[in-house]
């Protein structure tokens, strides 16, 4: 007997299409927000790598330069400028500072940079490309706790020096640091206060050249540092500090690396440098004060140095120790009398050289010692830099108003 199968012809009905879309909906509409707000989120992301990217160039670029190059430039012939502007950038303006305060001024059509009174300046540069996207930003330079005063009593923003360890030779050189550290640990062992006892501390750099008896045509440099309180009722007045021995085969420069004591002044000289000379060699002291953070006035500080030479087989015109220090005048002053006694040269049979004539065998250029700038760097930057990078469109010529309406994409600071 045959089946007879009956086919079912009837369609889907329009309720049944319209529940399928709205389950689809309600599955991948959320699917879909996702995908949105993570392509949004990779979009931001890409876009502060971008700006971060033009503040980090920016901020070496900066840094390469003194304040007055930098403002120069921002504002002087875009093709003529020598900072980070990649692809193209349309113009360079420079905005007051929040004194009101410009540092430009137009002279026969010429840009010329001028201080500011508050030593803050606020530049902007417009259009700078990276990666396909167009960036503002905004550098602020603030000099008010770094300038110092320079030659001709023209103030520098950019000329901090310190020692350049590239041109030191482990073996011809001999490096004597004391840091503060070491000097508060010899204050606690001795019982002393760094407070009540520091006016009455002498210290006193001992250094002694001789010949190696061991080691023949060889120099031997041993530095001792002793603190001696001159204070007759203080106990254990005389500690043993810092110290070192070393040989070499050239003595070629002695680097004492120290912080002052601004106590020391002409009536009561309490850094004191002794110098012994065993030896028919030539070389360089070099007295580095390290830069101080307390409040004492540099003007009356006074170190002493003295020579005691017991070979002098130079001619006199010739240095036996060429002296480079960044106390200056400090260690000797023609116009102070007391000072006259910081600065001393003797042989052996006790015969002290005249002022003048220490001052030629010590190598002073003049009536001073010699600097050291022949061995130091240049150090950048010592003004604060502060880079904000701002969506293509914030620079508004100069005027400033929109910067502060507008959030920045980045900021980066040299602090």
């Amino acid at each position: 007997m045959k089946r007879k199968f009956r086919l079912n012809n009837k369609g889907i009905t329009l309720v049944e299409v319209m529940a399928a879309i709205a389950i689809l909906a309600v599955v991948t509409v959320p699917f879909l927000n996702s995908f949105l707000a993570s392509a949004r989120s990779n979009q931001k992301a890409r876009d502060m790598l971008r700006a971060t990217t033009v503040a980090q160039n920016l901020m070496e670029s900066v840094e390469a330069f003194s304040l007055e190059d930098i403002c120069t430039q921002i504002n002087s012939s875009v093709a003529e400028s020598k900072l980070y502007l990649p692809y193209g950038y349309e113009a360079h303006f420079e905005l007051e500072n929040e004194q009101g305060e410009t540092s430009g001024q137009i002279v026969d059509g010429n840009y010329e940079f001028t201080e500011t009174d508050s030593n803050t300046y606020c530049l902007a540069i417009q259009g700078i490309e990276e990666d396909g996207r167009v960036y503002d930003a905004r550098i602020l330079l603030d000099a008010s706790g770094y300038r110092e005063n320079g030659e001709g009593n023209k103030w520098n923003y950019n000329e901090k020096y310190s020692l350049d360890i590239n041109v030191m030779n482990e073996n011809t050189d001999v490096i004597f640091v004391v840091n503060q550290e070491e000097e508060a640990a010899v204050f606690e062992a001795a019982g002393w206060n760094r407070e009540d006892d520091w006016d009455d501390v002498k210290r006193v750099f001992s250094i002694l050249v001789e010949q190696d008896d061991e080691k023949r045509k060889s120099e031997k440099v041993s530095i001792f540092l002793e603190y001696r309180h001159e204070d007759v009722w203080q106990e254990n007045r005389i500690i043993q500090g810092r110290s070192l021995v070393k040989t070499l085969g050239e003595l070629e420069n002695v680097y004492i690396m120290y912080y002052p004591n601004y106590a020391s002044v002409e009536s009561k000289m309490l850094d004191c440098f002794e110098v012994t000379l065993k030896q028919e060699n030539e070389f360089d002291l070099c007295l580095v004060k390290q830069k101080y953070s307390g409040t004492k006035s540099e003007e009356y500080y006074t170190a002493s140095l003295n020579i005691n030479d017991e070979q002098s087989l130079t001619a006199d015109n010739i240095p036996r120790v060429t002296v480079r220090t960044n106390i200056g005048k400090n260690l000797y002053h023609l116009q102070a009398n007391l000072r006259q006694n910081a600065l001393r040269y003797t042989y052996t049979n006790g015969n002290v050289l005249s002022a003048e004539d220490a001052r030629r065998r010590m190598g002073f250029v003049g009536d001073v010692p010699q600097s050291l700038l022949g061995q130091k760097k240049k150090n950048n930057p010592i003004f604060k830099t502060t880079i904000q990078v701002y969506p293509a469109g914030t620079c508004n010529g100069t005027d400033s108003s929109k910067f502060e309406q507008t959030e920045p994409l980045t900021q980066l600071t040299n602090e």
